[in-house]
């Protein structure tokens, strides 16, 4: 035999070893396995190498069994239906204030100044979105300015129970109290 083939039947012989002593060493079931027709108890596999047994017992064939029944009996089936989750009570009408809550020098712009501006909302329920210029915005928001000059910008807020209120502010130079 040449020592390629050699080679190869020693790797088949050790495949087939290693499968057969998993499936003999395959948890026993409970009761005896099944003899397949057409084979003996005693039956055994020729040797695959002088001197070299393989085990003889087959392992069980897994079956699965399925069976179904008609039933008159309803089934129920579970239908999730989204909660809407309840918006805070409106407290009033609703209505705010504009302000500057500080200033600073605008390094880029000459005489420019940069305006750290807050909205003060009372009424509705609570729940605010805040717009400048119909942009929306956040409560503290910071705009460009120029120093000695005037800002005139519309504001508005709107509340989560459907009010909503516009202003439109005008703040002056002296106002802005910058350094």
């Amino acid at each position: 035999m040449k020592p390629r083939h050699l080679a190869i039947s020693l790797i088949l012989i050790s495949f087939t070893l290693l499968a057969c002593t998993l499936a003999g060493s395959a948890a026993p079931s409970e009761g005896t396995a099944p003899t397949p027709p057409g084979t003996s108890t005693e039956a055994t596999l020729p040797p695959l190498a002088p001197g070299t047994l393989v085990p003889t017992r087959i392992p069980p064939t897994p079956t699965l069994a399925v069976t179904t029944t008609p039933s008159a009996t309803p089934t129920l089936t579970a239908t999730l239906t989204p909660t809407n989750t309840p918006r805070p009570v409106s407290t009033g009408p609703l209505d705010f204030t504009i302000s500057i809550i500080g200033c600073r020098p605008d390094a880029a712009r000459e005489g420019g100044v940069i305006l750290k501006m807050r909205f003060d909302a009372t009424g509705g329920n609570g729940v605010y979105t805040y717009y400048r210029e119909n942009q929306r915005t956040t409560r503290t928001f910071e705009r460009p300015a120029t120093k000695g000059t005037a800002v005139i910008d519309s504001y508005r807020v709107e509340s989560g129970d459907g009010q909503s209120v516009d202003k439109k502010e005008r703040f002056t130079g002296a106002q802005f109290g910058c350094p």
